[in-house]
């Protein structure tokens, strides 16, 4: 499963607001869960 549009632009928001330290860690987790998934696929 990729990481959608939506899902990165929720994580970029985050960022930019300081929106909650835990949705930022849940975020960058989902991100690096996502690339780990995807270089073993290949």
């Amino acid at each position: 499963m990729a990481l959608s549009w939506s899902a990165l632009s929720e994580l970029l928001d985050a960022f930019r607001t300081g929106g909650g330290i835990d949705m930022i860690r849940e975020s960058v987790r989902t991100v690096l869960q996502e690339a780990f998934e995807f270089e073993a696929a290949e």
